[in-house]
């Protein structure tokens, strides 16, 4: 049945209700039911009139824009479930895993074996072209290296305390009495959300990662196993739990590199592992 008809047939049912009405509301209510019809009927047309004038470049645009959210969802919940953080690329290994988050974690892992030297010189490439100072982009070269060897406590004891260095920095305070919010969002000071990407099409998971996690404070046995799948500065500095996996290590590094990024005045477009 089309919708005109349907339309139709709902009004040829409200006449047949309010038989026992009088004349005069039956009349109204039907004039008013068919022009709210007819108003219907307007809308379509100045909406299929609006669509017709988009240009094709335009809608193609738009549909890929809901694909990349449909994706951004799917990794995210891949990743949140093996606890690898997301990078670009990673989603061409994971596109068939299903609902296996075994198999997902094995083609994550392959991913970062497979495609380690694209992702370094990625990674490398991202940060030199920001405004990073030049400790912080030594130290995040040195991690580089420290992972490439299997160095992985090395990478996560040295980069968590340089990202809260970056942070101190951004306020223009190195003082280690110094006490300011951890608040990412705060501390950009922004007031555009896209500037929490950091050149990431994943920025917004990591932005959470960073806002509920990295900087926690950790004082409890119960808030050390509840911190345990995340990185924490607080957990890293004080050795309350070994970060010595090529997961953790892996995760420290891209979890920098967001930093880094959001907290450079000069962002720049992200440049995809292939």
């Amino acid at each position: 049945m089309s919708d005109e008809n349907r339309t139709w047939r709902n009004i040829t049912a409200l006449e047949w209700i309010l038989k026992q009405g009088t004349p005069e509301l039956h009349s109204a209510l039907t004039n008013l039911s068919r022009q709210i019809f007819e108003q219907i009927q307007k809308m379509e047309e100045v909406w299929l009139s609006l669509i017709r004038s988009i240009s094709p470049k335009v809608i193609q645009a738009i549909i890929d824009i809901v694909e990349w959210f449909q994706n951004d969802a799917k990794l995210r919940n891949i990743t949140e479930q093996t606890g690898w953080l997301p990078y670009p690329g990673a989603e061409v290994y994971l596109s068939d895993v299903g609902n296996d988050m075994d198999l997902a974690a094995s083609r994550y892992e392959k991913f970062v074996e497979e495609k380690w030297t694209s992702i370094r010189l990625d990674m490398e490439a991202r940060l030199a072209k920001s405004d990073t100072d030049k400790e912080t982009q030594a130290t995040f070269r040195e991690a580089l290296q420290a992972h490439e060897y299997g160095l992985y406590r090395c990478v996560c004891r040295c980069l968590l305390p340089e990202m809260e260095r970056a942070l101190r920095l951004r306020v223009n305070n190195l003082d280690p009495g110094f006490k300011f919010n951890m608040n990412l969002e705060d501390v950009v000071n922004q007031g555009e959300l896209h500037h929490l990407f950091g050149g990431n099409p994943y920025g917004l998971s990591l932005f959470s990662h960073v806002q509920d996690h990295l900087f926690a404070s950790v004082r409890t046995v119960q808030e050390r196993a509840d911190m345990e799948p995340h990185l924490n500065r607080h957990v890293a500095v004080h050795g309350l739990s070994p970060y010595n996996t090529k997961k953790r290590s892996f995760n420290t590094l891209v979890l920098a590199l967001y930093l880094f990024l959001v907290l450079s005045r000069d962002k720049q477009p992200a440049v995809t592992a292939q």
